[in-house]
């Protein structure tokens, strides 16, 4: 009965550790969406000045202070920034996609992220307050933990079969008036 309740406390503790696991995933895919968000509008601030670049390059070549190699490196450049924009759209899709599916929603739903993820200004506390949570506070330290006192527990078991066992079964019985004790023995 030890081992089933330990057992059940293991379980627990799996469940709890997976649980864990689901917070920390839909964070990093919320925080990777709102990364790729930010991303997504940088390449095209980017898109548009290497735009205005290639303008300003047209236009000095048709005045003739540049070349058309000076033009067709802008091009080149733009051509590259194009591709960037292209592969961080793609890469927020993902991200959205991988977050519906860590919070259960279908991968194609769209939705807009309202609360930036902005690191909290915590007191650092000392090392050993952080040691401390790890051993105590994991799930994965709680069911090593509790594995030691299972393999414990099954160990005094093994123990206990070697020892020497006594047992006793007796009878009772009543036949005209006389009563006799039968079938005493030890093993």
């Amino acid at each position: 009965m030890r081992t089933a309740k330990l057992g059940e406390d293991v379980s627990r503790e799996d469940r709890r550790r997976n649980q864990l696991a689901v917070i920390a995933q839909v964070a990093r895919f919320y925080w990777d969406t709102q990364l790729g968000v930010e991303e997504v509008r940088v390449t095209s601030q980017a898109m548009r000045s290497a735009e205005a670049d290639l303008e300003r390059s047209e236009a000095r070549r048709t005045s003739g202070m540049a070349t058309d190699a000076d033009v067709l490196s802008i091009r080149v450049h733009l051509a590259g920034v194009h591709e960037e924009q292209i592969r961080r759209s793609a890469d927020l899709e993902v991200d959205r996609a991988a977050m519906n599916d860590a919070i259960g929603l279908p991968l194609d739903s769209v939705h807009f992220l309202t609360t930036p993820l902005a690191p909290l200004p915590v007191a650092q506390p000392e090392l050993s307050g952080y040691e401390k949570n790890a051993v105590d506070g994991r799930p994965e330290a709680r069911q090593a933990r509790l594995a030691a006192v299972i393999a414990r527990v099954h160990a005094a078991d093994a123990h206990n079969n070697y020892l020497p066992q006594v047992t006793l079964h007796g009878a009772f019985e009543a036949d005209r008036q006389r009563f006799a004790i039968v079938a005493a023995r030890t093993g």
